[in-house]
């Protein structure tokens, strides 16, 4: 799932996840995209691994099925407006 928010807001919504650590910042992309499925891009946005000044933290998913936590990934699109994306690990 990927979504924009007004980036003032961004951190008022990661907290109510419940990060297991606070949002961290990545300065460089990821040297190759480390999950080939490419779960963003079929939804015409950039693949959070392969953009540089990413914040990213994990959320311990409280589900009793397969999914064992979720990915948090922030990437700003300009002055106003960040990037929200959320994705399950299994």
């Amino acid at each position: 799932m990927a979504f924009l928010l007004p980036t003032g807001e961004v951190d008022g919504f990661v907290a109510q996840l419940q990060p297991e650590v606070p949002l961290s910042l990545r300065e460089q992309p990821l040297a190759r995209n480390t999950n080939p499925s490419t779960p963003f891009s079929h939804l015409g946005v950039p693949e959070p691994d392969l953009l540089a000044k990413v914040r990213e933290s994990q959320v311990g998913a409280p589900s009793k099925d397969n999914l064992n936590w979720l990915k948090v990934a922030v990437v700003q699109v300009n002055g106003r407006t960040s990037r929200v994306h959320l994705s399950g690990v299994d």
